[in-house]
């Protein structure tokens, strides 16, 4: 293979060659072939004069930057003009004109840029085009849009010079070609004239919209290669972005944390590692000593424990695994491993890694490692299934191929020695009760085929609960949990940053843009080749980040930073995805603004810094994100910039609340009937259900279950119910309501290129016709939305706003399914709920966030049905409210906040498996005076709150009454997940409701 690899390369090179000798022989071919200039003759008529451009207009008045557009032109005008004439082709890669046109008149000494050719675009849009074609290499199409067609050169013979007669069509092509772009150029100026636009800027604006599609290859010769100096101190950079031109006293008082440096702690091994896995760490790794935690984790292991590790980013966990799987394999060749991985792109980091520690490991060599997922070829699975001695895999596969296939499987399961479960924290609420049951049918079976030694090993973030929770998720009696980290680490300036007033003297005015203090941070870091990574909370945001930090280079002229920052997130292809993690690993990349998708251990190398735009949604995210940065036990920065909200401003008066909050614990609650009957009809169709075995991996509620709703036979087993056949997994989605997607495609300049698929839940709020759509930080305007055929068109333009939808979502009751009387005779219901988001418009917001534009448009409304719990505000209480004049909207916000809140303290819920109506400032449609909390998927958590009502409202009135804060906060009344930001919440008039349904007086 790497010989065939070699052999590609070099074709591949061979080909690009011989492209680049044949268009320099037609630029050649073409100048050598133009008549000599005649001396016009005192008859020429003014006519005659007009077929020269040159004398149409006075280029002598042209602004210098315009004037070497024209002159590159020129030179691509006679190139094409020849080459269309020559191979009836317009089309061109990028690297075979620049080497054809490097060092002519035309261009400069430092050669033709892709910029240069972007600028006849700004100027004549019809007249060129830069894109790229499917491996990514820039293409230059010429001339008119239509009948363009790409040419092989390869299949170019050689011959022989053109005819006079085909050389005088040329010069005339050339010569037209040239008045065209003259008018283009008059047009231009114009426009800037009558627009009182500046001319420098409009032009550099016009070519950066003109460039190819970002996400440059390695091999693209005309991004600039930055060589990565040495970086200051990040102490040193922060006294010195205190003195920068933006600094306005950001720093929060008491707001920046020093961590000591952290020096290794060694451990040592009480159990034998062969000399050959020692001499391949050594070879493959360089590593001859373990540290604290990876010797005691691999001590536990192997003296037959289940461990968990929630040491840091960086810190080596993933020996703890492979050093035991490969003594296993060392012992018996027929030993197996599963290796289980949220995501692809973590799967493939493992496998290469465990790849390059078995290729020097001797009597290893013929070890079959592979990935079995979705992507994995049909007819390769039976294979791998007999062969593979370890496999990568994830729940989903796990699910819906081995364990239903599980007599096919039987050897490897009962091969099976190690399962490696990584970043356990992220199975909670709905999708962690999936999970749970799917590792609890795998335990199940591997059991009945005979092996009950299968030891569990699972890593984790940092969270309150952490042995617990793979206890729970294993179903597991003992689990040895390691949390003391013994790899050393650099010192960490962790700094909280709030953006400044816009006018001290004016409060109501507010503070900067958290967006645009995040971006002018960022050009900071950069600018001193910081290597960065920016995590946002939501796709939009990032985007919206990406935007500005282009505007903020591209203003102050640095634009070779700006080919060194990407946007990360989901919803882009996987190829462009991988490319990113290959330019930000390799140090191509500088910077790359993310959501969460890059908070997980996805190797993208050493960085320096982590700036988080708001603070994440759970303060185990917080320090995860935190530890991204300063993997070369190098200092680094951790900093935090706030946004405007009142729960993040109550942490930056409150500094240390933030810093010592504790770490949450997570649940999963397996006994949920809606998720555990779906998993039981699995188990019952992979092996027919035993009570008195089984009980042990499904819990005393399964035996409920299975008498109601499985087929009880003679054998006193049960079996799956025929409504759940042929195929059980199919109705059993363990990740939730599989969402149809939209593709949005980008038709700038005639061409047709998926950028990005979206959620069919999310394509009314960002991809409505008229919408400012971001991508990589460049904007392009929705043409079209077809909700038939799931795609919208979209088109690149330049403006200098963006738009934001205008929506509501209401929820209202639709059919009681139970209904008790609560004290002083308020009734409690439970039952369906009909959630309706509706988006009726949009606004055009300008660069400071203000409206300048409201347009109406309409969509049909986003409608879904799930479960809930609601009661109505007693009259009593609304009367209060109106003589307080208490707004009652805010006070029913308030008050189901605080319940949402204290759900977990009764029933096992996550962050988000509990909703209601969030209430904004700006809405004056009447709602009914009512608490609803709804399920967004249904996992039964409004069921149990149902039962334990009247506890949760007394915590929750007690709660808010303790709590010392005036209007709210994040302790009594606010949810960091609330859609429009606890901006109209009243704590008052939540205390007020609470004691009238409870009848406290």
């Amino acid at each position: 293979i790497a010989t065939t690899n070699v052999r590609q390369i070099n074709l591949t090179q061979k080909i690009d060659q011989r492209q680049r000798r044949t268009a320099s022989g037609l630029l050649t071919a073409a100048k050598q072939s133009m008549p000599p200039k005649r001396k016009r003759s005192p008859t020429q008529t003014s006519d005659d004069n007009a077929a020269s451009p040159s004398k149409q207009s006075d280029s002598k008045s042209w602004p210098q930057p315009i004037v070497q557009v024209f002159d590159t032109f020129k030179g691509m005008n006679v190139l094409f003009a020849f080459l269309e004439a020559r191979a009836s082709s317009t089309s061109l890669s990028f690297a075979s004109v620049k080497s054809s046109m490097d060092g002519s008149k035309n261009i400069k000494d430092d050669g033709l840029k892709i910029e240069n050719i972007a600028s006849i675009g700004a100027i004549s849009p019809e007249m060129v085009r830069c894109r790229r074609d499917d491996d990514g290499e820039i293409m230059i199409d010429f001339g008119p849009a239509k009948g363009k067609k790409k040419i092989d050169l390869m299949k170019e013979r050689e011959k022989p010079p053109p005819k006079a007669m085909q050389v005088k069509a040329i010069q005339q092509v050339i010569l037209k070609r040239e008045k065209a772009f003259e008018k283009s150029v008059a047009q231009f100026l114009k426009k800037c004239e009558q627009k009182k636009l500046d001319v420098i800027q409009e032009l550099n604006n016009g070519t950066i919209a003109n460039l190819p599609d970002p996400l440059p290859s390695s091999s693209d010769s005309s991004t600039p290669q930055t060589t990565i100096t040495e970086r200051p101190q990040i102490k040193l950079l922060l006294n010195q972005i205190q003195n920068a031109t933006f600094y306005e006293d950001q720093i929060v008082p008491t707001g920046w944390k020093t961590y000591p440096e952290r020096t290794a702690s060694w451990g040592q091994l009480k159990v034998h590692v062969s000399p050959v896995i020692r001499e391949a760490l050594s070879q493959s790794r360089d590593i001859t000593s373990l540290y604290s935690h990876q010797a005691e984790s691999i001590n536990a292991l192997c003296s037959g424990k289940n461990v968990i590790v929630t040491t840091s980013t960086a810190s080596g966990k993933s020996l703890i695994y492979q050093i035991p799987v490969l003594e296993a394999l060392l012992e018996d060749k027929e030993s197996k491993a599963m290796y289980i991985f949220p995501t692809k792109a973590l799967a493939q980091d493992q496998l290469r890694s465990l790849q390059d520690i078995i290729s020097v490991c001797t009597g290893l060599e013929d070890t079959m490692i592979s990935t079995f997922d979705g992507d994995t070829p049909k007819d390769q699975r039976r294979y791998i299934r007999e062969a593979a001695n370890i496999i990568f895999t994830n729940p989903d596969m796990l699910h819906h191929s081995v364990l239903p296939n599980n007599f096919q499987w039987r050897h490897f399961l009962q091969k099976l020695k190690y399962v490696v479960v990584d970043e356990l924290h992220i199975y909670n609420g709905l999708f962690g009760s999936n999970v749970a049951l799917v590792m609890r049918r795998l335990r199940r079976l591997c059991s009945i085929h005979g092996n009950d030694a299968v030891r569990f090993v699972s890593c984790s973030a940092t969270i309150g609960n952490a042995d617990e929770h793979m206890r729970t998720i294993f179903g597991l009696d003992e689990v040895h949990l390691v949390d003391v980290d013994g790899a050393p680490c650099g010192q960490k300036e962790f700094v909280l940053w709030n953006p400044p007033m816009l006018n001290v003297n004016e409060p109501r005015l507010g503070r900067r843009s958290s967006i645009q203090e995040t971006a002018l941070v960022l050009e900071f870091l950069i600018s001193h080749e910081v290597r960065t990574i920016v995590f946002c909370k939501v796709r939009r945001t990032c985007e919206h980040l990406m935007k500005q930090i282009r505007t903020n280079l591209q203003q102050n002229s640095k634009s070779d930073l700006l080919r060194r920052v990407m946007s990360y997130r989901g919803g882009y292809t996987p190829q462009d995805r991988r490319r990113i993690e290959k330019q930000m690993f390799s140090g191509e990349l500088l910077a790359v603004i993310a959501t969460n998708a890059l908070e997980l251990g996805v190797d993208i190398g050493s960085l320096d810094a982590v700036l988080m735009l708001g603070i994440p949604w759970s303060i185990s995210a917080m320090w995860q994100q935190s530890g991204r940065a300063g993997r070369r036990n190098n200092d680094s920065l951790a900093l935090l910039i706030a946004a405007e909200n009142p729960m993040e401003q109550h942490f930056m008066r409150q500094p240390d609340e933030l810093f010592n909050k504790e770490m949450q614990s997570i649940a999963v609650d397996i006994d949920s009937p809606l998720v555990l009957e779906g998993h039981l009809q699995c188990a019952a169709n992979e092996q027919p259900i035993d009570l008195t075995r089984d009980s042990a991996y499904f819990g005393e509620a399964a035996k409920g279950i299975c008498k109601d709703h499985l087929v009880h036979g003679e054998d006193e087993l049960y079996r799956c119910h025929p409504r759940f056949l042929p195929n059980p997994p199919s109705m059993v989605n363990i990740r939730g309501v599989a969402e149809d997607m939209y593709t949005v495609v980008d038709t700038t300049n005639g061409k047709s290129l998926v950028l990005e698929e979206i959620e069919a839940s999310r394509a009314s709020f960002e991809i409505y016709e008229g919408a400012i759509f971001i991508h990589q930080g460049i904007t392009y305007l929705v043409d079209q939305c077809n909700v038939d055929q799931h795609y919208a068109k979209v088109r690149r333009v330049h403006v200098d706003w963006t738009t934001r939808q205008r929506d509501y979502t209401d929820v209202d009751a639709t059919e009681t399914a139970r209904t008790r009387i609560m004290a002083e005779g308020q009734m409690l219901f439970y039952g369906k709920l009909k959630v309706s988001t509706h988006v009726f418009g949009y606004y055009k917001l300008d660069k400071r966030n203000q409206v300048i534009d409201t347009v109406d448009v309409y969509m049909d409304p986003i409608l879904r049905t799930t479960n809930g719990v609601w009661v109505d505000i007693p009259m009593n209480a609304l009367r209060a409210l109106a003589e307080l004049e208490i707004d009652m909207n805010a006070s029913v916000h308030a008050a189901a906040h605080s319940l949402i809140s204290l759900i977990p303290t009764f029933a096992y819920s996550s962050t988000g498996d509990v909703r209601t109506e969030c209430k904004s400032p700006l809405a004056t449609r009447h709602r009914p005076a009512r608490i609803s909390l709804y399920e967004p998927e249904a996992c039964g958590t409004t069921g149990k709150a149902y039962n334990v009502f009247e506890r949760l409202l007394h915590a929750s009135y007690e709660n808010i009454s303790a709590c010392k804060c005036e209007d709210g906060c994040h302790r009594c009344v606010h949810l960091s997940q609330c859609s429009e930001q606890n901006l109209l919440i009243s704590k008052q008039g939540a205390i007020i409701i609470l004691k009238e349904i409870l009848g406290i007086h």
